[in-house]
């Protein structure tokens, strides 16, 4: 290479270099969109608390509850609440446009939430501090095949923030399609033709059913050990082998398993709040009846004659300590009773006890 080749060269990195952060503010000037967030208030927004801006810093105080609220629900969950670098919160069309937010909210890595004004509440915020929390837990090479799958990120956020309007359907097996979408391009392919409704509400129903298998204690457990190198399919099959093999008594004492039969609408309760104190019969006892397997049948044709639709709740007695209480009922028998709320930490599994016209022991229950 000639010296005037050299020096032409040099002088073209040298414009380069300059020029780079020139466009780089002309960009973040001109064009909107989530990149704003680098300079909130050179586009009018108000600084109310450590990295957070509005466009009405008037209702700081509602806003810093909603985040607040948020922050909590994924701290009770994961355990910390992973700070967000900027929380970006519009109350207006206006710096909603400004910054790109396409519907309610969004999140960029683990570093940045912006919402929308439909998304300025405590559940949309809760959905994306999930989001936070579990990007946290990856690296740079998840971008494209994230460790936690897409379905399982976006159903774990619909389901921590309750939102009452994305159920999903009855039964996992209605909503076992959603598990197809792995990568963010997945969860795009999986939302074309469908509601927000139907996409969402299937995620969610999965975690749910998950959890109804595993128990929270477990869900925990399952992002804990793909957060630190498993990978996720593989865990999530052992979790529930390890539950499955308890119940089958492998290494287990049969006592540390006893059953709650509750209708439809006591778990939906119960699953929403995330603790029960029973049915209406074990409001008026003061404790929360239970059974062991040989007993179950039994309490069924008893107390649930004639209903359809019950579920059979596997409970891990053993993590009951004192609350549990065995005491003398029907003919003498010793019956299990809780002397506390019921929490979804209690939960291994949740199964239908469908037998068309008749109870029926559901699979797992052994006498």
């Amino acid at each position: 290479m000639t010296p005037d080749m050299m020096r032409r060269l040099k002088h073209l990195v040298l414009f380069v270099v300059a020029v780079l952060p020139m466009a780089f503010i002309v960009v973040v000037i001109a064009v909107p969109g989530p990149h704003r967030a680098v300079a909130p208030t050179s586009f009018g927004l108000i600084e109310i608390g450590p990295g957070v801006f509005t466009d009405a810093p008037e209702q700081a105080p509602e806003l810093t509850r909603h985040l607040t609220q948020a922050d909590a629900t994924a701290t009770t969950f994961f355990g910390t609440s992973h700070p967000r670098w900027r929380t970006i919160l519009c109350t207006t069309p206006g710096c909603k446009d400004a910054f790109g937010i396409p519907g309610r909210a969004i999140t960029v890595a683990d570093m940045v939430v912006l919402a929308a004004p439909s998304g300025v509440t405590a559940r949309t915020l809760t959905h994306e501090q999930v989001h936070i929390e579990l990007n946290a837990r990856m690296g740079p090479l998840d971008a494209l095949w994230p460790r936690y799958p897409s379905w399982f990120n976006e159903g774990l956020a619909t389901y921590l923030s309750g939102t009452p309007a994305v159920r999903g359907p009855a039964r996992v097996t209605e909503a076992q399609w959603i598990t197809a979408a792995k990568t963010p391009l997945g969860w795009r392919r999986a939302k074309r033709g469908r509601t927000a409704a139907q996409y969402y509400g299937a995620a969610r129903r999965m975690v749910e059913g998950i959890e109804a298998e595993i128990g929270r204690d477990g869900l925990r457990r399952l992002v804990d050990a793909v957060a630190a190198g498993a990978d996720f399919g593989a865990e999530l099959r052992r979790e529930m082998a390890d539950c499955l093999d308890g119940l089958d008594g492998a290494g287990h004492d049969a006592d540390m398993v006893i059953y709650k039969i509750f209708r439809a609408d006591e778990w939906r309760a119960f699953h929403e709040a995330g603790e029960s104190l029973g049915a209406p019969i074990d409001l008026a006892d003061g404790y929360v009846h239970s059974s062991t397997a040989e007993q179950l049948l039994e309490t069924a044709n008893k107390h649930f004659d004639g209903e359809t639709g019950l579920l059979v709740l596997a409970l891990d007695a053993d993590g009951m300590g004192d609350d549990l209480v065995w005491e003398p009922s029907r003919g003498g028998q010793l019956f299990p009773h809780l002397y506390r709320a019921l929490r979804l930490s209690d939960l291994c599994w949740v199964r239908p006890m469908d037998g068309h016209g008749a109870h029926v022991l559901p699979p797992g229950v052994t006498p």
